[in-house]
């Protein structure tokens, strides 16, 4: 296994986290079929394992001069494997839903923010006249921007919630929009991954 083919996989899981995410949007029912929500489940768990495999080769293979982006990386790994964790059916959180569910939106929320930092970090070390790479980069970077700013306003109305029991009536276009960011932002990251399979010399990109 090295980086070319973590990339391909990595181009895979996205491809099925965007399948995942619009099945769940159109048929909202799918959830209550409980062999089908669990098939689809697994498989995102181990389309999200594409992730880490793909942070460890970068930090492996890539030659990463950057502190900044080689501490991104490493929490990229480890947050996506709180994740993973949070939404396995059996281990030591199995009995306690309310800590899953917020283990599960502080992760997601520092997940988001390491990824977002190890694309603005790759983003400098591109020269400029590899336009092919820095354009999907930027979206993307764009993309995890409004996405995180999206998750934190999510969390803080939970927390609301939680606390107080107070609702902010219909949540539709706020899902909607969120929908729709994840959307771009993943057909952004995999058009990125895409161009950078390309790349036979890591330092020409310097």
């Amino acid at each position: 296994m090295n980086l070319n083919k973590a990339s391909l996989l990595f181009i895979i899981g996205i491809s099925y986290n965007i399948f995942y995410k619009v099945v769940y949007a159109v048929f909202p029912l799918v959830g209550k079929h409980i062999y089908v929500n669990g098939l689809l489940s697994i498989l995102w768990l181990v389309a999200s394992c594409t992730i880490i495999l793909f942070a460890y080769l970068f930090l492996k293979e890539f030659p990463v001069r950057s502190n900044q982006m080689r501490i991104s990386l490493i929490c990229m790994i480890i947050f996506t494997g709180i994740i993973i964790i949070t939404k396995l059916p059996f281990g030591f959180l199995s009995n306690i839903d309310f800590t899953r569910r917020i283990l599960f939106s502080i992760a997601r929320i520092l997940n988001s923010l390491s990824v977002l930092f190890f694309l603005s970090e790759f983003y400098k070390l591109l020269s400029d006249d590899i336009y092919s790479l820095k354009l999907p980069v930027k979206v993307a970077i764009f993309g995890y921007g409004l996405g995180l700013l999206l998750k934190v306003i999510g969390s803080i109305f939970y927390s609301r919630f939680i606390i107080s029991g107070a609702t902010i009536g219909s949540t539709h276009l706020y899902q909607i929009v969120s929908f729709l960011i994840v959307v771009v932002t993943n057909i952004a990251i995999i058009n990125f991954l895409i161009r950078f399979r390309k790349v036979e010399d890591y330092n020409q990109l310097k």
